[in-house]
């Protein structure tokens, strides 16, 4: 009976000095894949696969979306899932460009969702794309909209 007592009291000693050691990696773990999930991280690793340097493309990534780049997730997720013509992988690299050469791009502008399909196709969108962009653009200025009051 004592050797099971032992045994138990030496497993949760154990257990408890492990715990802030699991813990403290896991945390780390979880930071790191948060932030290489943004966008500012995926066009800064685009930026850098192009020739700029780390440092400089984590910093015009920074600048162009600066404190807005959960609205701008949101918008873009909300373009990408209604428009089938360009894959994500088109748009950030389209995005990619725009933060080299220091333009914007507005997701709620109905102009601004027809230029880059435009530009990333090299096509005009047909009619039906064309309505579903503009309900895209009136969904993202609802969304805005009502982001900037809050």
């Amino acid at each position: 009976m004592k050797k099971i007592d032992i045994f138990y009291s030496a497993l949760v000693v154990t257990a408890l000095s492990i715990n802030p050691l699991l813990f403290t990696s896991l945390n780390a773990a979880v930071t790191h894949t948060t932030k290489t999930n943004t966008l500012s991280y995926s066009v800064a690793k685009i930026l850098h696969t192009r020739g700029i340097e780390e440092d400089s493309a984590h910093r015009l990534a920074k600048d162009f979306f600066s404190d807005k780049e959960a609205e701008f997730a949101f918008m873009l997720d909300n373009f990408l899932n209604r428009c089938d013509l360009v894959s994500k992988d088109d748009v950030m690299d389209y995005i990619s460009t725009l933060v080299l050469h220091r333009q914007t791009i507005e997701l709620d502008s109905y102009a601004s969702l027809i230029k880059m399909v435009h530009s990333i196709t090299k096509t005009m969108p047909t009619q039906p794309m064309l309505k579903e962009l503009l309900a895209t653009a009136n969904t993202n200025f609802a969304y805005y909209s009502s982001a900037k009051i809050l």
